[in-house]
């Protein structure tokens, strides 16, 4: 799928962004795509966007607990670094609402923050940083 995609100006959130997004497009294999806890950027332009943010501008605004579509609606959905912020109660009702409304054979991708205890200080203070800038309110909010 090859858009032409606007990646944030600073450099962290780019870096991070830019390979995670390249690896999830080349592997979407549909173009009926629900990008779910999609802040600002897309993983493609033409996707729908799901925030709970209204700031962030999404297509829809609505909680990933409770998401307003109908059942097999979606070949295919995205979520990239969003379970993290949920406990496991919700985990698994977010892991539900997303079987819901993917279709039969639909394709699900996931992500989440793999950090070993030794880079997680780096990571941290270089994404502290980076939020800072974006004014993020989910800082420290990796509850999952």
């Amino acid at each position: 799928m090859s858009l032409t995609y606007v990646y944030p100006k600073n450099i962290i959130p780019k870096f991070f962004l830019m390979k995670r997004h390249s690896y999830v497009r080349d592997i979407l294999k549909t173009s009926t795509i629900l990008d779910i806890g999609c802040n600002k950027f897309k993983i493609i332009p033409n996707c729908i966007g799901l925030d709970v943010d209204p700031k962030v501008k999404p297509n829809i605004i609505a909680d990933v607990l409770n998401i307003p579509f109908s059942d097999n609606s979606f070949n295919s959905v995205v979520a990239l670094e969003l379970i993290e912020h949920f406990n496991d109660k919700n985990q698994n009702k977010m892991l539900s609402e997303i079987y819901r409304i993917l279709k039969n054979k639909g394709q699900f991708i996931i992500s989440t923050p793999n950090i070993s205890k030794y880079t997680k200080k780096i990571h941290d203070t270089l994404w502290y940083i980076s939020h800072f800038i974006y004014a993020r309110e989910d800082l420290g909010k990796h509850i999952g």
